[in-house]
């Protein structure tokens, strides 16, 4: 049982990694613009012991047109 919880939580893990990964190439054109995601952290025993927050923002430079694409991570524990 502790295998399959552990294969399934790497699983989703890679799930939410592609999901990640995938999101910013569907950003709309405009000079700055962002998406944000919220999960849950969880303990080992599937406890949600606080949330992660992961903010994805791009921007487009002026002086060359290039877009950049930023990921910016929080994590909030609950006490």
């Amino acid at each position: 049982m502790k295998f399959l919880k552990k294969t399934l939580a790497a699983f989703l893990s890679m799930v939410v990694l592609m999901v990640l990964l995938v999101t910013p190439t569907f950003a709309y054109n405009a000079e700055e613009n962002y998406n944000t995601f919220q999960t849950n952290v969880v303990d080992e025993n599937f406890n949600v012991v606080g949330k992660r927050i992961t903010a994805i923002t791009t921007e487009t430079l002026e002086n060359d047109g290039v877009k950049t694409i930023k990921l910016h991570e929080s994590t909030h524990y609950i006490h």
